[in-house]
Parts: structure tokens; sequence; C-alpha cells
């Protein structure tokens, strides 16, 4: 059965330090006949795991000790909503009626009063994950609020959460950057800190405003073409590979907006992801990519590939003059708008 999260958390297990041996979960919820199941979804798979079931409209599980943190989603009736718990090794105690599941009061450890601060928030944006409206406007409030709750709470462990949907949702590595500077060292000492803190600087590579790392790969004659080579000018990073069909299809609508922008200090330089010579020379020619095209025929393991951490493709980044990156995954109608937009001002 498929349940609907009432929020998207993309980090599903987490790490922190125990308080007990074991969690324990309990709770009283009106309602229900006897014998309701009580049992925790699992997201990865769709399945129900039942824990254990109502009586009189009370239940209590005796959870197993948690190494680490984890996201429980505590289900009644094995229908919808998913309530998102994240537990400890101590107490935590529900309560509330069948009527109304998404407003159980929830009380416990300090980690649980935390988290559920930070859903309130999240739940603020109900609509825009329900219809996954995530325009610039809303992905900005979300990272607004999400940097807020850091603020208030550097010593938490949630604060990474938090910091998870900046990164995630709002994709910004550079705002998630500087949240991570809030929190305390004692928190930044958990894995998923140093999980996330990887992910940021990963990401902060082709991030907005970034400078372009430099990179040099041979053309199809073999001589050397550097990103340096075109300062001055704007530049379409473009990864793509003669095997590969979307990048095929988005072909026609690349060349079209060279052709009409190749005069206004615009051009484009192609990053091949090829291995075979003669399939990239014959996919270049076919499809008539007039502009510099290089790579180093090793297929996924290209390095400057590998330099951007691109493990999709098609792909592209877009340069200004002075080689900063301006935009980047532009494809389509959202192409043309955004070449538009920048060559003729």
């Amino acid at each position: 059965m498929k349940i609907l999260l009432s929020f998207c958390f993309l980090i599903t297990t987490l790490f922190a330090s125990a308080q007990q041996n074991h969690y324990v979960l309990e709770g009283k919820i009106s309602g229900f006949p006897d014998g309701t199941k009580v049992s925790f979804y699992d997201p990865a798979t769709g399945s129900m795991n039942q824990a254990t079931s109502l009586k009189d409209g009370m239940f209590k599980i005796d959870g197993e000790d948690l190494k680490q943190p984890e996201m429980k989603y505590l289900v009644f009736d094995e229908k919808a909503p998913a309530i998102a718990l994240l537990m400890d090794n101590s107490v935590v105690n529900v309560s509330g009626s069948k009527d109304s599941l998404t407003n159980l009061k929830i009380t416990g450890s300090v980690l649980q009063t935390d988290f559920q601060e930070l859903v309130k928030r999240l739940n603020a944006f109900q609509s825009v994950f329900s219809n996954q409206d995530f325009t610039p406007e809303n992905k900005n409030a979300i990272a607004s609020s999400c940097e807020e709750f850091v603020k208030q709470h550097p010593n938490s462990f949630t604060s990474l959460i938090a910091i998870s949907q900046i990164l995630q949702i709002a994709q910004d590595p550079v705002r998630a950057d500087k949240s991570m500077q809030l929190v305390s060292d004692n928190v930044k000492q958990f894995d998923l800190a140093k999980s996330l803190d990887y992910q940021i600087q990963t990401d902060r590579i082709s991030a907005i405003g970034a400078h372009i790392l430099p990179f040099t790969q041979n053309d199809t004659d073999g001589k050397p073409v550097s990103i340096g080579d075109f300062k001055g000018k704007y530049v379409l990073i473009d990864f793509w590979a003669s095997w590969c069909r979307p990048c095929r299809m988005e072909n026609p609508n690349v060349v079209a907006n060279f052709n009409k922008y190749k005069n206004k200090n615009f051009t484009i330089l192609g990053v091949s992801f090829d291995q075979s010579k003669d399939s990239w020379v014959s996919a270049i020619r076919m499809d008539q990519l007039n502009w510099a095209q290089v790579s180093d025929l090793k297929g996924w393991q290209n390095e400057v590939g590998a330099k951007f951490h691109i493990t999709s493709i098609p792909q592209n980044i877009l340069i200004d003059p002075n080689g900063i990156i301006i935009a980047k995954n532009i494809r389509g109608e959202d192409l043309g708008n955004t070449l538009e937009k920048v060559l003729n001002n």
C-alpha cells in the first residue's frame, strides 16, 4: 500500500547518542476498535510492518536497541496518514483520535520535541510538497524557514535534518553550507553531518555563482581544448554521448539555440561520454553539432564528468564571460528562455 507522508524526508536513517538500551513508544488513540493494527510503514519498500494492536485504545511498543536514531512512520489500520517520528532510545508518547491523526500530541525526548517543531515548520508548506510546487519562491521560503530553525537550535541533531532540506529541496549547497557552520562541534561529529558536508562540498563545485573548475580534454583531432580558451564568452558546457537517446533528442534544440545566438558572444563546448571515436564523430556530423567537442573516450569514467560529479546525461552548465556558473541543466524551452534573457540584455 502506498502511503503519502505529511512531508518528504529524503533521509530516513539518522545518527545520535543513545539514552537507554531500547526505545519505547506508547499511545492512546480513541475511535478505533480493539484489534486495530498498529504498524510501521517502510517508505523504501511500501510495506507495512505490524508492531502491535490497539486494546481499549491503547498500545505499547518495546522497540529494539537503536544504535542510531531512526525515522519511524507510524500507521493505524494500515491506512494513511503516516506519522513521522524521530526515535532514539527513549520513551515517546502519542495521543489523539482517529478523526485527527495528523494532529496527534507527541511528547518524549528532547530530540522528539525538536523534531516536532521542525515538522510544524515544514507542514506549513504542505501544499508545496503535495503538489511538487517547487518554484524558486517556494524553495526560498522552505530554505529560510529551515535556516531559522538551525539558528535557534545549533546544538540539536535535528538541525541536520533542516540542513538536508535546504540542500535537497532548495537545492542550494551554498546556503546549506552556511547553516552547517552554525551547528555546534558536537553535532558536526555525527555521521549524518559528515555525510551532508561531503554532499555540500560536492554540490558546490557546480553551484550557481561558483567559478568553473579548469579542465582540458582533446578534441576529435586529438588537440587539447581548455575551458580557459573560451574566457570572455558565454559558454554552455554540454555533457552528452552518441549512445544517449535523450541527448540526441535534445540536440536539435541545442543546435537551434546555437545558431540563434552564436554571434552574440555565445558558444558551446560539448563533453562526450563516448568510448568509440567513430560513434562520437558520426553523431557530431549527423546532428550537425558545429561547435567544439572534447572527450577522453572513457565513457562514464570521463575525467571532466568525474570532476563535476556528472552521473546522468544530458546535463549542462552555463558560464558567463568571467567563468562564473549562471545556470545549469537548462533544456527544452528553458534553454532558449535563459539564453534570450542573458544574451539580449
